[in-house]
Parts: structure tokens; C-alpha cells; sequence
């Protein structure tokens, strides 16, 4: 039931485990980590209590593995690293050790060893076909696109009757690019379950994407009840705000980050932190959209804060990923802010360096790749925004952001015949998109504008 993301299911299973061994050390463990992606964390805690009581019952790499699990749910990273030190050396080629090491090194962009850790895995068990799907995802973070596809439709083929293949294999064609591919699949993944609430964050996404900002706003409403039962509302507030983000609408952006922001007191410090880097955010870029430029540098002043807060925490300090992201999102701010100022060159160096310094894939640097060849186009280089913005669309030559971007470019350089190739490219993409969208009115003037007339 885990392997097919049927939580409730796999409640019930380690329920009745533990039902009938109450000394079932393993099945305490699974079970709050299951409760806690269910929501209910005053039952997790409560499992993962009885779990690191019986582990003494388990076999040793069990008892190290469960009480590891206790260490993280108590927040005591100092023994939880020295428990998985100790783990990894005396059981190198476990399963538990193998998966895990699998994460440390993805998280890392190791991915030479977390690929052989998977491959081992399926070496001692063929029947584990959700490793294809962590392969996929390891894939499509190596930008390996094509492999990424091949192995998350091997999924699909292995378990055709669950949902989370096709939602794995739509964030596959949402990345490079297929829109309509990647909506069918959500589409699909709730067909055959509707409680999977991933694939209705993720088709709201790519509806929003292609411009479909209403049928984007509407999955979200509907699948708001299940988020709130799982206790997963910051998720749901990222994706509603993202929405509004991409549909610019500023003044909406402001009013989700207001109202949202004074929830934080009831999220996990997790939840917390990832929350509130993205929301200050997007309050920081509305407000400089809107012109409220010193309410924008106290939101970034509070952002500053948060990152702090983070490497305090050390939730995420050992990790490469989040440190680089970090770096590309202060990055982008500054770049904002400069931009604002009427001085768009002078952010663009560190823009520059925060994005080549990074290991991301292409469709992560979607986002800081539009913002950089903006403040090129700002800076009057519309060749080296237009260079920039090819750098992805090479990769992902549909990404609707960067199409219009490089059109504009090639429009103040000149290049006519290039600019209304994009801007084609562009409305296919965004041919569906909501009556009156600010981008695809902009898009249709510019190829009135460039289109010669007799």
C-alpha cells in the first residue's frame, strides 16, 4: 500500500500489525511515518513512541533504523546522524540503508551513487517497481529527460492500476515541456484515485502554465477539503499563490501572502521555513510590481531573516540543493530590486553566478533564467537576454515564460522572422489560456507589431 501511496490503507495494515503484536517495532515506526504524511501528527508521535520503545524486540539494523525515526521526530539531528553513521557502516547493503543513502546522495546531487543504490535495490528485489519511479525523478534532476520518461512509463507499464505512475510520468512531460501530455496523466492518476491530492497540486500547475488560470483556481477549490484533512494547506497555498504569480496578478499575490503568512504558528518548523522562503518571496516581488518599493525591502528584510532561521535550524545546512536554491532566490531579489530602481545591469552579475554555480536541471531554472534575461532586456541587451533565454529552450523549447521573453529580445534586436517564430510557438502553447490573459494579449499585439502589411 506504501509503495502504491494508498496511505489510508497502509494506516489500516500497520493498525492491525501492531493490533497483533503490540511489540511490533517496525510496524509502530511505519506507521507514524505514514500518520504524519496523513496529517495526523499527535498520532504519529504517539506511534513513533511506541516504536522506539520496543525496538530492543527488532533485529539490530531495525532497532538503529527505528530509532533514528525517533531522533528525526524529536528533532535531535546530532543523534540521528550518528545512528545512520553507525547504520550505513555496520549494514551497507540493506535495504533500509540503501534507500536511505539513495536520498543523502539525490539530495546531493550525487547522482552517480544514488542511481547504484537503486539499481542495487532492484537487484534484491525486482518486484520494488516504485524504484523506477525514483529513478525517473533522479533522471528528470540530471535533466536526462528521455531516460526520465523511458523509466517512469517502465512504471507505469509494472502497475498499471495506480495513480501515481501517471502523476509521476505527467510531472515528466510537464517538465520538458508536453502540456497536454502531462495534464492527461493527472487527469488519469485521479480517475483512478481522486484522494491523491499530488496530482490535483500538479494539474493546477500546469493549467496554470498553459494560462488556464480559472480551471487552475477551480481543481484547487475543489481538492482544498482533502489538503486540509491531511493538514497539508502549505502546499496548497504555494500552488495557489504560484498560480496568481504566473497569471500576475499582483494585487491577489498580496492578499494570499497576507492572509497565509499568519498561519505560520501552525506548521511544523519544516513546513514553516519552506512556506515562508517562498511566500516573502512573492510578497517582496508583488509589492515591487505594485510600487510599494519600502514595504518591499522590509518583506526582504524579513526573508533575510528566514534564511537565517534555516541554517540555525540546520534543517537543511548539510544540503547542497536548498543552499544553492537560496542563493539563486536572494539572488533574483536583488535583481528585482535593481530593476525597480532603474539600475536593471546591476544585479545581473550575481544572477549570473547563483545560476551556473547551481547543478539544477533545466525546467528548475525556468524561473531565475526568465528573471535574468528580463534584467537583460531592461539593461538594453536584448542580444544577451535572448542568448540567456535559449540557453532552456533548447532543453524545453515549449516553456511559454521564456518563449515570450526571447521574443521580445529578438524584437528590440531586430530579428523579426525569430521573434515570431517564438511568439508562435508561445500562443500554440497558450491556446487555451483564459479570455483576456494579460501575456497572450501582449504576445498577439507583438505579432500584429512585427507582421509586415501590404
Amino acid at each position: 500500500a506504501v509503495e502504491r501511496f494508498r496511505l489510508e490503507k497502509a494506516r489500516e495494515c500497520y493498525q492491525d500489525a501492531t493490533k497483533h503484536d503490540p511489540e511490533f517495532a517496525m510496524a509502530w515506526a511505519q506507521l507514524a511515518v505514514v500518520q504524519r504524511q496523513l496529517g495526523d501528527r499527535d498520532g504519529a508521535q504517539e506511534s513513533i513512541r511506541r516504536a522506539n520503545e520496543a525496538r530492543l524486540n527488532a533485529s539490530e539494523v531495525e532497532a538503529l533504523w527505528v530509532a533514528r525515526i525517533y531522533a528525526l521526530f524529536q528533532r535531535d539531528s546530532e543523534s540521528a546522524d550518528a545512528l545512520w553513521k553507525e547504520m550505513a557502516e555496520k549494514y551497507p547493503e540493506h535495504e533500509l540503508v540503501l534507500r536511505t543513502k539513495a536520498e543523502f546522495a539525490k539530495q546531493n546531487n550525487d547522482y552517480e551513487t544514488a542511481m547504484r543504490c537503486y539499481d542495487k535495490l532492484l537487484e534484491i528485489d525486482k518486484d520494488l517497481v516504485a524504484i523506477h519511479n525514483l529513478k525517473g525523478y533522479l533522471y528528470l534532476q540530471q535533466g536526462n529527460y528521455e531516460q526520465a520518461v523511458l523509466s517512469l512509463q517502465r512504471y507505469a507499464y509494472y502497475a498499471p492500476d495506480q495513480a501515481n505512475p501517471h502523476d509521476s510520468l505527467g510531472e515528466a512531460f510537464l517538465y520538458i515541456g508536453r502540456y497536454e501530455e502531462a495534464i492527461r496523466e493527472f487527469r488519469a492518476a485521479l480517475e483512478i484515485d481522486a484522494t491523491f491530492h499530488w496530482s490535483a497540486r500538479n494539474l493546477a500547475e500546469a493549467l496554470s502554465i498553459t494560462g488556464q488560470t480559472k480551471s487552475a483556481v477551480k481543481v484547487l477549490e475543489k481538492w482544498r477539503p482533502l489538503f486540509e484533512e491531511r493538514q497539508m494547506i502549505p502546499w496548497w497555498d504555494m500552488t495557489r499563490t504560484m498560480v496568481s504569480v504566473r497569471a500576475q496578478n499582483w494585487d491577489e499575490v498580496l492578499e494570499l501572502t497576507e492572509k497565509n503568512l499568519k498561519r505560520l504558528a501552525e506548521m511544523s518548523d519544516l513546513e514553516k521555513f519552506e512556506y515562508e522562503l517562498f511566500a516573502r518571496y512573492a510578497r517582496t516581488m508583488a509589492l515591487l510590481e505594485t510600487g510599494e518599493f519600502e514595504a518591499a525591502e522590509q518583506s526582504v528584510g524579513e526573508l533575510e531573516l528566514v534564511a537565517q532561521r534555516i541554517h540555525d535550524f540546520g534543517a537543511v545546512a548539510h544540503m547542497e540543493r536548498p543552499k544553492q536554491m537560496m542563493a539563486i532566490n536572494e539572488a533574483m531579489v536583488i535583481s528585482r530590486f535593481d530593476r525597480a530602481a532603474g539600475v536593471p545591469a546591476n544585479g545581473i552579475a550575481r544572477l549570473e553566478e547563483s545560476i551556473a554555480a547551481s547543478e539544477f536541471s533545466p525546467h528548475e531554472l525556468v524561473w531565475p533564467t526568465r528573471e535574468l534575461a528580463l534584467a537583460y532586456l531592461d539593461a538594453d541587451q536584448p542580444t544577451e537576454a535572448a542568448e540567456t533565454a535559449q540557453r532552456i529552450l533548447d532543453a524545453i523549447p515549449t516553456a511559454p515564460e521564456l518563449n515570450l521573453v526571447a521574443a521580445r529580445a529578438h524584437a528590440a534586436a531586430g530579428n523579426r522572422e525569430a521573434a515570431l517564430g517564438l511568439l508562435q510557438t508561445y500562443l500554440d502553447v497558450m491556446r487555451k489560456a483564459d479570455p483576456g490573459h494579460g501575456q497572450v494579449a501582449e504576445a498577439t499585439a507583438l505579432v500584429q507589431q512585427l507582421t509586415p502589411r501590404s
